[in-house]
C-alpha cells in the first residue's frame, strides 16, 4: 500500500446503553498509559463495572487513551499490534477477561498546520486542545495502532491493518472515527461515529 494512501481511524467506544468501566481516578491516567511500558510494574486499578445486564462486547468503554477488550480480541489482534501495544489484565467480566491495551508506539505525524489544533493565549506554542487530526502518513510505516506525542498521547488511532482484523474475526463494541472530523461531533451525537463498513459497533 502507498503510503501516501494509508487509511487511519480514532479508535472510538461509542454509545450511551453499554456496559463499560468506570474510572476510580481521573489523576490516575496522567501518569499512566501514556506511550510507556508498564507490564512489568502493572498492578490492576480499582476498576467499577457499570451497565452489568447489558450486552457483553469484545470491547468495553473506560478511556479513550485506552481501550479495553476481551480475551477472544486479545488473541486476534497480538500478533499485529505486539509491537505497539501491550495487553495488560484489568478485570474479569462474566467469568471473561479483559485487558487494558496500552498503546506504546508514538508517532510524531500530527500535520499540525492542517489539523484543528488550539493553543493557550498565553502561550501560543503549547497546545491545549486538538479538535480534528490530518497527518503526515509517510511517517508511518507498518503501525497498525499508535498515538501522537501532543497531548500526553490521548488518543489512539488505527490503521487499515488493525480494522482488517476486527472485521475478520467479527469483534464487537468498537467503532472507527474519520480523525479529519471535529471528535465533539462524535461526543455530542451530531455524527455517527463508525465510518467502516463491516464493522459490529
Amino acid at each position: 500500500m502507498n503510503k501516501t494512501n494509508l487509511q487511519i481511524w480514532l479508535f472510538y467506544i461509542c454509545g450511551k446503553k453499554r456496559l463499560s468501566i468506570s474510572p476510580h481516578n481521573l489523576d490516575y491516567f496522567q501518569t499512566h498509559f501514556v506511550g510507556h511500558q508498564m507490564k512489568q510494574n502493572w498492578r490492576r486499578p480499582p476498576a467499577e463495572v457499570r451497565g452489568k445486564t447489558l450486552r457483553l462486547k469484545d470491547f468495553v468503554g473506560w478511556m479513550f487513551q485506552v481501550p479495553v477488550c476481551s480475551e477472544r480480541a486479545k488473541l486476534a489482534l497480538e500478533p499485529i499490534i505486539s509491537h505497539c501495544a501491550e495487553f495488560l489484565p484489568l478485570i474479569l467480566i462474566r467469568g471473561i477477561n479483559y485487558y487494558a491495551i496500552n498503546v506504546v508506539k508514538v508517532v510524531d505525524c500530527l500535520d499540525k498546520k492542517r489539523s484543528e489544533v488550539a493553543y493557550y493565549d498565553h502561550n501560543p506554542k503549547k497546545i491545549m486542545a486538538i479538535h480534528s487530526y490530518v497527518f503526515l502518513k509517510n511517517k508511518i510505516e507498518n503501525v497498525p495502532i499508535f498515538k501522537v506525542p501532543e497531548l500526553d498521547s490521548s488518543t489512539v488511532f488505527v490503521t487499515q491493518k488493525f480494522v482488517d482484523v476486527i472485521i475478520a474475526n467479527k469483534l464487537t463494541g468498537v467503532s472507527f472515527a474519520d480523525p479529519s472530523i471535529n471528535r465533539w461531533d462524535y461526543v455530542l451525537g451530531k455524527r455517527e461515529p463508525n465510518k467502516v463498513a463491516g464493522v459490529l459497533t
